[in-house]
């Protein structure tokens, strides 16, 4: 005699089972998506990058790329725009970038602001020996403004232990 409460003897749970296994693919697929999201709404306090940081952080990024290819900086923003999709002036902020006496050792970006109430960037990346290896390596610093402002904070400066430090304003270093 069949047990009353195994699966086969239920029609219609044979019936739901392939709909069941079809959908489990989209359950873990929701689940992957859905907890960022959720502990995005769970946590609404914890600090979102500003997206002028994010475009200079990818714009310091593209910079040591092109050197790393080419032996030198780019000064033509619309490389940069080609390889990041980054327009020079977006609806808040106005990026650029500052000729340079050298390209081949040094290049500077600024991110200008086109309101008064957003924070300011610049940021440079500088090649470098290494002392100990004497491996030549890029450095990089993005500077932040501490209060909003539209003008950018001064650029960074390289110390004589091989260091960008900001003179004003938060520093971000991306070594």
């Amino acid at each position: 005699m069949a047990n009353p409460s195994s699966p086969n003897s239920n029609p219609k749970f044979s019936r739901l089972l392939p709909y069941i296994l079809a959908s489990l693919p989209f359950i873990g697929l929701g689940f992957w998506f859905g907890v960022p999201a959720l502990l995005d709404w769970l946590n609404p306090n914890l600090p979102k990058p500003e997206p002028a940081f994010l475009d200079m952080q990818a714009l310091l990024r593209v910079q040591r790329a092109y050197h790393l290819e080419d032996g030198r900086f780019t000064e033509d923003m619309a490389v940069v725009q080609e390889d990041l999709g980054l327009r020079s002036q977006t609806a808040q902020y106005q990026y650029a970038i500052a000729p340079s006496p050298n390209p081949t050792v040094r290049i500077e970006m600024t991110a200008n602001p086109l309101q008064d109430d957003l924070k300011s960037y610049s940021g440079a990346v500088v090649v470098i020996q290494d002392p100990e290896t004497q491996k030549i390596e890029t450095i990089a610093t993005l500077c932040q403004s501490e209060q909003p402002q539209t003008t950018p904070p001064a650029m960074p400066i390289l110390s004589n232990q091989g260091q960008l430090t900001c003179p004003e304003g938060k520093a971000f270093q991306f070594n």
